[in-house]
């Protein structure tokens, strides 16, 4: 869908947690002091962004601490009013996108939590998270 404000992003992104994962930062909506819509946070939410030829997918990160398994969490993505462009950033990369130029497509997201098994050898690589 090609959006025509940033407002329609926010609104048609999911804000729920998952119960059984921790996120870093609570998802939700947030409003600056005028009641506008600033950011929202989103552990369940992914999306595809085509410009031209040039397709990219952002999600949360799962992430679960090689030396204790039993650690997981998520790091939410995080989308962002910026004048008239929206910011969309995970812990690891961040964008500037014109949402009237861009096609977006919003999915749910759900962690992938198997662990990779076709591993003959382990090197503690990290690849798995175990």
């Amino acid at each position: 869908m090609i959006y025509q404000n940033i407002e329609d992003v926010f609104y048609d992104t999911d804000t729920k947690e998952y119960n059984e994962y921790p996120c870093d930062e609570a998802p939700g909506i947030l409003y600056d002091e005028n009641g506008d819509l600033e950011m929202v946070i989103s552990a369940s939410s992914q999306f595809t962004i085509r410009k031209g030829d040039d397709v990219k997918i952002w999600s949360p990160v799962f992430y679960q601490n090689p030396m204790d398994p039993d650690i997981k969490i998520i790091y939410p993505i995080k989308l962002e009013k910026v004048k008239d462009n929206l910011l969309i950033s995970t812990r690891f990369a961040s964008e500037i996108l014109d949402v009237t130029k861009c096609h977006i497509i919003i999915n749910e997201w759900i962690p992938n939590t198997n662990p990779r098994t076709n591993c003959d050898h382990c090197t503690n690589c990290g690849h798995c998270s175990w």
